[in-house]
């Protein structure tokens, strides 16, 4: 994912979690510049003195600039430069209850964005499948079963489930023949959740 998402990468790019130092080293040579923005100190320490000398040593390779920040404070600033491309990588786990957050985010990235420039957010395409396999075993359910299903996920991933009442809610009491066009109103549904600080 890392690999793919950087050859999507060109221009000015912001990265939003330095993490492993992966995808500064693998979106370099596509770079015209490199900011990374990271808030753990112990990441900072164990991972930049190796990436950044060997970034600035690359043959036309930009050096990248460390703004030790956490992304979500950096992105809500009004923007002073703007980013052909914005990688965000601040989660730990590819898990769907993740995505309004990410959304949140996706949306306060867009503000920093140059012209015809683009957000990745590092494994969205992936929760949003993880998402939408979730709507389509809800929504195998008989129509009247749909609630209990749901209850008892509330109990074990409280998020998922409040995640899922949503899609509940609008299809409730509904047998589906058109199993595909009720997901893809799901992806539409997910796509635009927003909550902050999950």
């Amino acid at each position: 994912m890392m690999y793919n998402n950087a050859r999507a990468s060109n221009g000015h790019v912001l990265i939003g979690g330095l993490g492993l130092g992966l995808y500064p080293q693998y979106v370099a040579p596509r770079a015209r510049s490199i900011t990374v923005v990271e808030r753990s100190a112990d990441i900072i320490a164990i991972v930049w003195p190796v990436i950044e000398p060997v970034l600035c040593a690359l043959p036309n390779g930009p050096c990248p600039r460390l703004v030790i920040a956490d992304v979500e404070t950096f992105l809500q600033r009004s923007p002073d430069e703007r980013y052909d491309t914005i990688f965000l990588d601040t989660w730990e786990e590819l898990n769907a209850v993740r995505l309004p957050h990410i959304n949140w985010l996706r949306d306060l990235a867009i503000c920093h964005l140059a012209p015809g420039g683009r957000v990745l957010p590092w494994g969205y395409h992936w929760m949003v499948r993880l998402f939408e396999e979730a709507c389509s075993e809800l929504l195998r359910q008989p129509p009247g079963h749909r609630a209990s299903w749901l209850a008892k996920r509330s109990w074990d991933q409280p998020a998922a489930a409040t995640l899922l009442a949503p899609v509940a809610e609008r299809f409730a009491g509904r047998a589906l023949d058109d199993l595909n066009g009720a997901l893809a109103w799901c992806r539409r549904y997910i796509a635009g959740v927003k909550w902050c600080g999950l």
